[in-house]
């Protein structure tokens, strides 16, 4: 009995050692035969599977007719900064860049959109329709995309419609709101700069016309007196000589002042 039960174990042993080096035979096996039995369903249905794909298009080709199609139209918007200098000057020197995100986001406003649908002809306004006057800004703005490339000056302004006609005019009167906005604010600052300007000019007119004025008096009365080292001392004419000093600041400050209303002006 025990002589038995040895040759059992033994030779059980020597099958799990065989059957240890078969794996990957098998795996490849297994990965062949799943593939013919894929290829043998699908001649078994292919009319199946042919009439899925031809309702799949079908249905495809349906909602692409009766979907809602969407147009886009874009304007671009070059944004300088000048001060009474150059272009050129005022971008090297002041930089637009980190300005850009705040008319990005003045574009984007409930100022400017709501200017832009004041000045929107109502036919225009075919992706406003049945929703009430107070959520037209919100439904603007969802269908607006603003944005900028980075190191540059130009902002794009991108509307999306129903009509091809209405996304171009609801481009071209954001624009339009966008700059009537700049404008405002930036007259209303310069007429500020400007009445200041006036004053200062003004002020230094009469202040030139009194230095003037002393300067012809002391010209008619120079005199002299002696010094504590005995060497004679003009009083006079050193008071003339800073009133000229005084008199040349001044119209230099005029000067100044004209040159930088004409710049205004110009502006």
């Amino acid at each position: 009995m025990s002589h038995d039960n040895q040759h059992a174990e033994s030779g059980g042993g020597a099958a799990d050692v065989i059957g240890a080096s078969r794996p990957s035979n098998i795996s490849a096996t297994n990965v062949f035969t799943a593939i013919v039995r894929f290829l043998y369903i699908v001649q078994m249905r292919k009319g199946i599977l042919i009439a899925s794909l031809l309702l799949a298009a079908v249905a495809g080709s349906i909602y692409y007719s009766v979907a809602p199609r969407y147009y886009d139209s874009s304007t671009q918007i070059y944004i300088i900064r000048a001060e009474g200098a150059s272009v050129e000057q005022s971008n090297a020197a002041m930089g637009v860049a980190p300005k850009l995100p705040t008319h990005v986001r003045l574009i984007q406003s409930q100022v400017v959109l709501k200017e832009a649908l004041r000045t929107l002809p109502a036919e225009y306004r075919v992706d406003l329709k049945g929703l009430p006057e107070q959520l037209w800004p919100s439904k603007l703005r969802k269908n607006l995309n603003v944005n900028y490339e980075r190191l540059t000056s130009l902002i794009d302004i991108r509307f999306r419609s129903l009509d091809p006609v209405a996304a171009k005019e609801v481009v071209s009167a954001i624009q339009a709101a966008y700059l009537k906005f700049v404008n405002v604010t930036t007259t209303e600052g310069t007429s500020q700069d400007l009445a200041k300007l006036m004053a200062s000019r003004d002020q230094y007119e009469s202040e030139l016309k009194d230095r003037w004025s002393e300067l012809v008096a002391l010209r008619e009365r120079l005199g002299e007196i002696a010094g504590g080292d005995g060497n004679p001392v003009n009083i006079e004419r050193m008071k003339l000589l800073d009133l000229a000093e005084q008199l040349r600041i001044q119209e230099k400050k005029t000067l100044e002042a004209r040159a930088y209303k004409k710049a205004v002006d110009d502006a």
